[in-house]
């Protein structure tokens, strides 16, 4: 059996394409766990806020019992502004990309948009992040 004899050179420059391949995998690795991380961020997000017993169903009862007179707005207003900022927070999350929008829920996504004034061109002061969600999202909601 022949002995393969490498000069230093050649082990150097052998060295070097198997440290560029190893460095190469490792971004690659680092590009789709942070891929992964942005999906499963929205996922658990979605869920979370299926999950919530303060939704936009709860608070719309609320509101017509506050309007009948059988509720009181002491318990409605906190909880329609905890709803708000919630969902003005996950438009924020999906704006700077923390969390990927295309995985929101249909509820969750018409929710967020529907915080908005009704004209999504028309800037809202109370719920800026929302407005700016509600103008990159491109879809019909009931």
């Amino acid at each position: 059996m022949a002995k393969l004899k490498l000069t230093a050179n050649q082990i150097a420059t052998l060295s070097l394409a198997v440290a560029a391949v190893s460095s190469a995998f490792a971004v690659y690795q680092w590009w789709t766990s942070d891929k992964q991380e942005k999906i499963r961020a929205a996922i658990d997000i979605s869920n979370q806020h299926l999950a919530d017993p303060v939704n936009k169903v709860a608070l719309d009862l609320m509101a017509r019992q506050v309007n009948m007179g059988q509720g009181s707005m002491l318990d409605y207003a906190p909880k329609l502004a905890s709803y708000q900022a919630r969902l003005e927070y996950f438009a924020f999350l999906a704006n700077r990309g923390l969390a990927d929008r295309r995985y929101y829920s249909m509820s969750l996504t018409c929710e967020i948009i529907g915080i908005t004034s009704s004209d999504p061109k028309e800037a809202s002061p109370t719920n800026p992040q929302a407005t700016e969600f509600a103008r990159r999202e491109k879809i019909a909601c009931p």
